[in-house]
């Protein structure tokens, strides 16, 4: 991002002494966001969702006298649609450039009550802030931005849609390789969970999904920022996206007014962290399914190592060279079933990477293959856990606690659907000894 001297909104920017002279003081809008960048993976899709509301727009109005900015809540139906004809109509340049996670605008607008007209600054802090986490002029692949405003409230009150328009525009000037994708559609009141529940499963998902196919065989990554926003809206999102295994970005002051010294803090909690089931040692647990799962997969890896280990680049067996060619990194999973007596039974896969163009098939999978290839009629009400192990490569090195793709996470989330005693199992090594269950 350019410097200050070099940024071509900077002409646009009030100077201290404009400021002070036009009743505005407007200083440098946060500092650098305080949580390192955001790691960007390579081959993998990034995609922000982030729900706009009141507090991603405040409006900064001076006074007569020079004097320190008053920081106002905005009010959405009059202001942000006043500040986007101020941005639109009078051809002012917000800072949508500035390396800050804070972008503001200035100029001069009618007042909502009479034809009188009077300072008005901005500050668009929110999103500029979550963005700000990825490494110096980059970005996440996708924004998909959600907002409360319902399609067929009268558009110049919808002021949601206004500031959705001004953050579309940041977003376009300052990562022009990132697409914006700005979901409408939302019936009735967003105070209403039953409005907004079908917004969110017929508008919303959709769209990922359609960002998810589209990223295979690539890995597909969503970060989700409800930082502001109804109740419903929050929850629905933070509901309909861990099939999606979302991270979260919190900012612990998003509904306080922005700071013009001090940087916006902005926490980012993974999905593995926030649905981080409790290890525990397998000698203490008295499940008989994980009992089961950890037997079973103690004496599968056993053999499984065996057969690994004869298998390298001089010897005579395609499990290396073809079978696994692609990572190298053995996975093992067993599926425990129950029949109509009660009893308990486990049925084994393993992971196939041949590196061809019809994919992969993971180990989860191969285990719910081999199951039903053997009882036809198996139903997934008798499936009762899914036990995963990742196996040390030709280096040793290994993934405690593997759990499953998105793929294999949707196939399985199928089954629980109609079986809420189903599980994953995770285990931390070939041993068998350590394990975390997590539920679905």
């Amino acid at each position: 991002m350019p410097n200050h001297n070099d940024d071509p909104a900077a002409n646009h920017r009030p100077s201290p002494e404009r400021a002070a002279a036009s009743g505005l003081q407007v200083q440098t809008v946060m500092g650098a966001a305080e949580q390192p960048a955001v790691a960007k993976k390579a081959g993998t899709v990034q995609v922000l969702v982030h729900n706009i509301g009141h507090h991603d727009l405040w409006l900064l109005r001076g006074s007569p006298k020079p004097m320190p900015v008053e920081i106002l809540f905005s009010r959405m139906q009059e202001d942000s649609a006043r500040v986007l004809r101020l941005v639109e109509e009078r051809g002012l340049q917000p800072d949508l450039t500035a390396a800050i996670p804070g972008v503001y605008g200035y100029g001069r607008a009618q007042r909502a009550s009479s034809s009188a007209e009077e300072d008005v600054g901005f500050v668009l802090s929110l999103l500029p802030a979550a963005l700000a986490t990825w490494p110096e002029s980059s970005g996440p692949d996708h924004v998909v931005m959600t907002y409360s405003c319902p399609q067929a409230r009268d558009e110049a009150k919808a002021g949601t849609r206004e500031v959705a328009l001004l953050l579309r525009r940041y977003v376009n000037s300052r990562l022009p390789a990132t697409t914006v994708h700005l979901i409408e559609g939302l019936a009735s009141s967003p105070f209403q969970l039953d409005a907004v529940t079908p917004y969110i499963r017929d508008r919303v998902v959709p769209c990922l999904e359609r960002l998810q196919r589209a990223a295979m065989p690539g890995g597909f990554e969503v970060i989700l920022s409800a930082n502001t926003g109804t109740p419903p809206m929050v929850q629905g999102l933070a509901s309909a996206l861990a099939r999606f295994r979302a991270t979260a970005m919190y900012i612990p002051s998003a509904k306080a007014p922005p700071s013009l010294r001090t940087p916006l803090k902005v926490e980012h909690q993974s999905w593995a962290s926030l649905t981080q089931a409790p290890v525990t040692d397998v000698a203490q647990v008295t499940d008989p399914v994980v009992q089961l799962c950890a037997n079973e997969l103690r004496a599968y890896a056993q053999a499984y190592a065996a057969a690994f280990a004869q298998s390298g680049p001089d010897a005579d067996s395609d499990l290396q060279a073809f079978w696994l060619r692609k990572s190298l990194k053995p996975v093992l999973a067993v599926l425990v079933v129950r029949d109509e007596a009660g009893a308990l039974a486990a049925f084994r896969g393993c992971n196939l990477e041949p590196s061809m163009p019809t994919g992969s098939l993971c180990a989860e999978r191969s285990a719910i293959a081999q199951a039903l290839a053997t009882r036809p009629s198996l139903k997934r009400s008798q499936i009762l856990a899914a036990g995963v192990l990742g196996m040390p490569n030709p280096k040793g090195d290994a993934t405690p606690f593997l759990e499953p793709c998105g793929v294999c996470h949707e196939w399985l989330s199928k089954i629980a659907e109609v079986n809420n005693e189903f599980r994953v199992v995770l285990f931390q090594d070939r041993r068998c000894e350590r394990v975390s269950v997590r539920w679905l």
